[in-house]
């Protein structure tokens, strides 16, 4: 018997495999208590193109069979969020688990050594009983992060400023030296070089990231126009990497010069994927010093065994090997979802990629979580109980957990959560003394559930500003004369007549 707790799904008698995963109806009309499902064969062209995936040769259709499924109807007696939640575990959690010692032990022969230390008098003889005492000044492993220009220049930051002094001694300038950002978002070059030079005065490495990023989703916007002409496509790459990486020279200890080549590869199928071995060469001669890396993500997340986004890194590496590229490093970003790889699988993919004899970071590391389901609600739930600090919350892409999935599937996920949600807030009819409560935030202090809600708020209509951004400038080259008097396409407000 497979038991699934379902909020709101209609008492019908047959329905989809995507439906029972999916769907959020309104509830079925009737008595509570238990509803029998019965599914048989349902035939589903998702399924049909799940079958193509790993068997494109012989597209069939696909059925799937299902039986003895118990289904709960809560109706509207509980919301998504009521519910328990997967716990995030891994293979090996145990603490004694066998990995525990093997890793002990490489520990102890690897990064590990005797130190010797002599106390002498100005005789040169030993001094007996001598207290000697020694304290860390500087790592020699690098722990990073990200961090934006902008609040390392700017006053009232101290306690993100603290913190990152504190904690780490390798920073990336978060989005400050991306070719979209630079272009699109109108940041500053002259500003993330600021930012760069007052991390080298903290005493911090820099990492740079990323030169070519080659997806047009992550392109500047006015780049697509030239899909058709590759000569022009190659030039306006070229003079990018000559102005960021001449700006930073012999400022970054390291540089991402090819990001995430499986899923962004709009500029390889156009230039070739030989074209990475030009970038590599042209940033090693404007800048000589810098480690170079490739860079992908879902190499050490997602299990063990192999995937065709692996094989793929593999084959560019060993391709970038074969063409001479001068590459120093393979990058592998880190974003766990709540299915985390096993020491043991950990183990075999560093091992695979070790044969090309080049460094290995794990340049980008977080256990990725949904914020729709645990940050706005959850933190608000701190605070009503009383305050205290909110556990810590990673902002970046939710790539770990959302490979693979198609844009329906996200789609009606964020519904059920944000439906869950809203109606979990107007129940809980918030007093003006309630919105006045406080919870601490680990980098801007204390602040009042008012402030979280409306940030909730902005937050979410800065997602929709973004969105009009993008439709927009789908028609950047149309609209002629009128440019000027449309800020969505410039960024800019409108001159005044």
């Amino acid at each position: 018997m497979l038991r699934a707790a379902l909020i709101g799904l209609p008492a019908t008698g047959k329905t989809t495999l995507f439906q029972l995963m999916t769907a959020v109806r309104e509830p079925a009309k009737g008595g509570r208590g238990d509803v029998q499902v019965g599914i048989s064969k349902v035939p589903d062209p998702r399924l049909d193109r799940l079958t193509a995936m790993f068997n494109p040769k012989k597209r069939v259709p696909a059925t799937v069979e299902f039986a003895d499924i118990k289904v709960e109807n809560f109706q509207k007696q509980l919301t998504l969020a009521d519910l328990p939640k997967t716990k995030i575990t891994y293979e090996g959690m145990e603490p004694g688990a066998p990995w525990r010692a093997k890793a002990e032990e490489r520990i102890d022969r690897l990064r590990k050594a005797d130190l010797v230390v002599k106390v002498v008098g100005s005789d040169g003889e030993p001094v007996k009983g001598a207290t000697v005492s020694a304290k860390l000044t500087r790592h020699a492993f690098h722990f990073g992060t990200a961090a934006p220009a902008e609040m390392l220049l700017n006053g009232g930051n101290e306690t993100f400023v603290g913190l990152l002094r504190e904690l780490f001694n390798t920073v990336t300038p978060e989005n400050d030296l991306k070719w979209q950002a630079l272009k699109d978002w109108s940041f500053p070059l002259e500003r993330g070089v600021r930012g760069v030079d007052w991390l080298r005065e903290a005493g911090m490495d820099v990492r740079g990231h990323v030169l070519v990023w080659p997806g047009w989703e992550n392109l500047p916007g006015y780049l697509k126009r030239f899909k058709g002409d590759p000569v022009k496509l190659r030039e306006e790459v070229t003079n990018h990497i000559r102005e960021v990486v001449t700006a930073v020279k012999g400022k970054v200890m390291q540089w991402d010069v090819v990001n995430e080549p499986f899923t962004m590869h709009d500029l390889l199928d156009i230039l070739g994927p030989e074209v990475m071995v030009d970038w590599f060469k042209q940033t090693h001669a404007l800048d000589p010093a810098p480690k170079l890396y490739i860079n992908d993500f879902q190499i050490l997340a997602g299990g063990g065994g192999t995937t065709p986004h692996r094989d793929h890194y593999e084959k560019m590496i060993q391709l970038l090997v074969d063409e001479g590229a001068p590459f120093d490093g393979i990058g592998m970003q880190g974003h766990f979802g709540s299915s985390l790889t096993s020491p043991d699988d950990m183990m075999s993919i560093l091992d695979r990629y070790a044969k090309f004899k080049k460094d290995i970071a794990v340049s980008e590391l977080d256990v990725v979580i949904d914020g729709e389901e645990t940050d706005w609600i959850p933190r608000a739930r701190i605070i009503l109980a009383g305050g205290g600090p909110f556990p810590p919350y990673d902002r970046l892409r939710h790539r770990a957990r959302n490979t693979g999935r198609s844009m329906d599937s996200l789609l009606d996920e964020f519904e059920r959560l944000r439906r869950a949600n809203v109606d979990l807030l107007r129940s809980w009819q918030l007093t003006e003394a309630q919105l006045a409560m406080t919870g601490e935030h680990a980098t801007f202090g204390t602040v009042t559930l008012r402030q979280m809600l409306s940030t909730w708020m902005v937050h979410d209509l800065g997602h929709l500003a973004q969105i009009s951004r993008v439709l927009a400038k789908q028609h950047l080259d149309d609209v002629g004369p009128w440019m000027q008097f449309l800020p969505v396409l410039t960024d800019r407000p409108v001159p005044r007549t």
